[in-house]
């Protein structure tokens, strides 16, 4: 069948060469525009859809649509200069484009052959995400004649040098050949694959010559396909044609550069993937070339595939593992019939094991993942291997001085090390870095596990992560030794992170519990600057457990006892749901501290190994340890006689009040607290975050005490402070006790603040024991909204954190009480919400129409609250026995109750209940 072409006004389009011309004379119209209109004229008057016209434009590209609008616009603007506009391309909205005008087809027998196209392979495949990246080669292509696509196995170079292929052809009407050199091995092999690519006759003796002779009067792109294994004998090559011929270009594909005059590269970079943590929804996920590839290819293989909310973070996490390389996701993606996306991430630590399927007729170096990297490994010279090996110890980034610092021994020197980091990097297997002040180097993760797993296949492994291992050890010294600013020293943490992860699993591995010890001491000071508590509580205990029970050596029991202190420290932050009983480990560790601290007259870590133990006796409300612990507090302050520790037992003696039901002298207690805190030095660390701490005390006794509006005044105070100081802790302390106070005081706004705050500090930086508070103070809210009070309710079905959780949460709302609680409790009953226990466990019988079991709790809260002063439990406890007396239609007994409490308290200015009271009253 004849190609046509066609006429309209004075415009000629002609399929062929792809030109639009104007009275003869060619206009500035690309080869895609020509490809559109094309297919609007080709159905003159008729709607093209959109689909249509992207499907001519970009064959086998995904493209956004704005790029066909571009395209529009720019014909358009060509069309204009047609007589009276009697020709224009009209938009039917969300249907697609029509080409208004009448059109002439004509034969084409005057146009020119097409170009030659020797034995180009087909893209059956779409290309995905690298529709910016052609058009720069296309740029590079027409401006150089030697250009050098180079990038890993499986980035995808092969691909887009067949669409580049095509480009060229279209818009420059030039012949292509394309030589695939996958199975060359020798310069003869070469000079034969391109002979017959050329589809030369003859035998010649010199094949190089005859091939120059031949093509030295013929304009031609030359495509060599997979020249990194024989990049010698084709650099040699190119040189001698693109020096004897005038009309021959080069575009080649290889993982190294051919290194030669007048060589372009063109780097290829991975597909573009989600950052590490994204949260990505079905719809959100599809922006990401990665994940379009993966999406495609799997549903390839299993019809059951579809990216959706559930597995699109998961996804992208996958295809960020898989560096964004096309063949390693199309392995990946060929396990979607066998494989869940949550399996397949669960197995990428042992990729090569698993990303075996690839596609039958695919070249042997790209049907499995293992075969792919294989390829490049076994080009490497002997020092160039053993390098790459060494450096598997990095988990990541490394600078040269590092790589220096593992690799060089007596058989290779640092100079060696430098030449055969650049031969790496230029053969594609480490990527540098230029963004900081110095360069540095890392691996793709892919390459990273290769090279790891060739390391432990060696006799090297050992000496390696020693070097490794020591290496960190002295950069965290220093570190930890330097003074600079808190942001400075975050940024040189942040950077070790890594190392110091990698570092510390190969000790453990290796059982060298010594070494693991000092890393983890080195590591005390970035456990908090970069917020990875969780992480090195359980590094810690995994350390711990492996220390000799008889160790004497002195400098290690030092090491063991700051990483004990520290680390039960950090268990108190983050209350982790793993270990289950992390309370009792708390102890243990702060009891091993606190012994060697004695051991070795440590007399500061002594200090805060017992701080941390009557924490973990609040945390876990143990009114025994608590009393123990806290003497020990105020014992070892009057033996050191300075004032922080005065100022921290006085705290910590008023929390021992407080929970013993003495509100008046945890106040006085609080008091001493702060007068000592006001002559501390300004921005000591201890001064910092203890003044709100005290006040949240000071607030809570208040309060329950019956004196409300100051007890709120000081709350108020505490978030002010906190918020100024910034000690995040601190912050969400207070945040978490104000939720507390301001719900007992019905203040429900500045309560739902509070917990905003909380919850937000508890996402931020990833805290599961604040995280596990947000649940309750969700269903508390709720629960007292509408000005609803803590009476009439039947038991929440609920699980507190740690026993103070189910204190507090009691004290909030009756509801939150359980039976389980109330046996703990009988046997403490000085402890500081004894009352609200067993009027929880009142009116859950009152609600349930127990009226004697009521009366019996009730009436015991009310007795322990009159006992203990606390005003606040009194009212509430007062208020419960009115409401059994008004299920007992006992009017007169109300009043009696509830009069007196009203004359009592006659404002009723920060506490609700009062205002319940009167409710109550005028109901009778």
């Amino acid at each position: 069948m004849s190609v046509q072409q066609f006429t309209f006004g004075p415009f000629e389009l002609d399929p062929m060469r792809l030109e639009l011309r104007r009275d003869g004379v060619r206009l500035n119209v690309g080869a895609r525009a020509c490809r559109v209109l094309v297919a609007l004229v080709e159905r003159s008057g008729q709607v093209v859809t959109q689909q249509e016209l992207l499907a001519a434009g970009w064959s086998g590209l995904h493209v956004a649509d704005v790029n066909l609008r571009v395209h529009i616009v720019a014909l358009r603007k060509a069309l204009s200069g047609g007589a009276d506009g009697t020709f224009d391309i009209t938009t039917v909205p969300r249907e697609g484009y029509v080409f208004a005008g009448p059109v002439s087809p004509i034969g084409a027998a005057m146009s020119t052959p097409p170009p030659l196209s020797h034995a180009i392979p087909r893209q059956l495949t779409t290309l995905f995400g690298r529709g910016e990246a052609l058009a720069r080669l296309g740029d590079a292509v027409a401006q150089h004649r030697i250009v050098t696509i180079v990038g890993p196995g499986g980035i995808g170079k092969t691909a887009l040098a067949l669409a580049a292929i095509a480009e060229h052809a279209d818009n420059a009407g030039t012949e292509c050949v394309f030589v695939d050199l996958s199975t060359s091995v020798s310069s003869l092999h070469i000079e034969t694959r391109l002979f017959e690519a050329l589809e030369l006759d003859g035998s010649p003796n010199d094949v190089s010559t005859y091939i120059e002779r031949a093509l030295s009067r013929r304009t031609i792109l030359l495509v060599l396909d997979n020249c990194e294994h024989v990049i010698g004998h084709v650099a040699a090559l190119v040189a001698s044609l693109t020096s004897r011929t005038g009309g021959v270009s080069i575009l080649a594909t290889s993982r190294e550069p051919l290194r030669v005059p007048g060589e372009r590269i063109f780097p290829l970079e991975p597909l573009d993937c989600p950052p590490e943590g994204a949260v990505l929804t079905g719809r959100s996920a599809m922006a990401y070339a990665a994940i379009q590839m993966f999406a495609e290819a799997a549903g390839r293989r299993s019809l059951a595939f579809a990216v959706d909310d559930a597995n699109a973070s998961l996804l992208g996490e996958v295809c960020r593992r898989l560096d964004g390389s096309p063949l390693a996701i199309e392995l990946a993606a060929a396990t979607s019939d066998t494989m869940t996306i949550s399996e397949l991430a669960r197995r990428l630590d042992d990729r090569f094991n698993v990303l075996t399927r690839g596609a039958r007729t695919a070249l042997p170096k790209h049907r499995t993942l293992q075969a792919a990297v294989d390829w490049s490994y076994d080009a490497l010279s002997a020092e160039e291997a053993l390098v790459m090996r060494r450096l598997g110890v990095f988990p990541a980034r490394f600078a040269a001085e590092d790589a220096r610092s593992i690799v060089a021994d007596e058989t290779l020197s640092g100079d060696g090390v430098h030449h055969a980091l650049a031969n790496l990097a230029a053969k594609s297997l480490l990527t540098v870095d230029f963004s900081g002040e110095n360069a540095s180097f890392r691996f793709l993760e892919t390459m990273r596990v290769y090279a790891r797993l060739k390391l432990l296949e060696s006799e090297d492994a050992a000496a390696a992560y020693a070097r490794f291992m020591d290496h960190t050890l002295r950069r965290l010294g220093a570190i930890n030794q330097l003074e600079a600013s808190k942001e400075d020293i975050r940024r040189r943490h942040a950077i070790i992170l890594d190392d110091w992860r990698a570092a510390h699993d190969w000790s453990v591995r290796s059982r060298d519990w010594h070494t693991a010890l000092r890393l983890m001491a080195g590591a005390i000071g970035f456990s908090q600057s970069l917020n990875v508590r969780v992480e090195y509580v359980h590094r810690a205990i995994e350390t711990l457990r492996m220390i000799p029970r008889d160790l004497q050596i002195e400098d290690a029991l030092w090491l063991e006892m700051r990483v004990c202190g520290h680390a039960a420290q950090m268990l108190l932050d983050t209350q982790p749901p793993d270990p289950p009983n992390f309370i009792d480990c708390i102890g243990s560790i702060a009891l091993r501290a606190l012994e060697l601290s004695k051991r070795l007259n440590a007399p500061d870590h002594q200090m805060s190994a017992l701080v941390t133990l009557t924490i973990g006796a609040l945390t876990g409300a143990n009114v025994e340890d608590l009393e123990s612990y806290g003497a020990g507090v105020f014992e070892l302050a009057q033996r050191l006689k300075d004032s922080d520790s005065f100022r921290t037992a006085h705290y910590l003696n008023g929390y021992t009040k407080y929970y013993r039901s003495e509100f008046g002298a945890a106040v006085r207690d609080c008091d001493r607290a702060l007068d000592l805190a006001a002559q501390a030095q300004p921005g000591t660390s201890i001064a910092f975050d203890h003044v709100p701490s005290v006040r949240v005390l000071r607030s809570r006794a208040l309060w329950i005490r019956g004196e409300f509006v100051s007890g709120l005044d000081e709350m108020d105070e505490a978030h002010r402070i906190a918020l100024d100081g910034g000690h995040v802790p601190t912050v969400a302390w207070v945040a978490w006790c104000g939720l507390c106070v301001y719900l007992w005081a019905g203040l429900i706004e500045k309560a739902a603040e509070s917990a905003k705050l909380h919850e937000q500090l508890a996402r931020e930086y990833r805290n599961p024991g604040w995280s596990r508070y947000v649940p309750s103070a969700h269903e508390a809210l709720e629960r007292l909204r509408d000005g609803r009070r803590s009476f009439d309710t039947a038991p929440i079905d609920w699980m507190p954190h740690v026993p103070s959780h189910a204190d507090m949460m009691t004290s909030i709302h009756c509801g939150f009480h359980r039976p389980v609680d109330l046996h703990r409790i009988e046997s403490a009953p000085q402890h500081w919400c004894a009352s609200e226990h067993f009027r929880g466990a009142g009116e859950h019988h009152l609600t349930a129409g127990r009226m004697i079991e009521a009366e019996t709790f009730i009436s015991r809260a009310l007795s322990i609250s009159q006992s203990r002063a606390a005003a606040a439990w009194e009212i509430r406890a007062t208020l419960s026995l009115a409401r059994l007396r008004v299920r007992q239609q006992q009017s007169s007994a109300v009043r009696a109750l509830l009069e007196p409490l009203v004359e009592r308290f006659p404002q009723f200015d920060g506490n609700a209940d009062l205002a319940y009271a009167t409710d109550i009253l005028a109901a009778c």
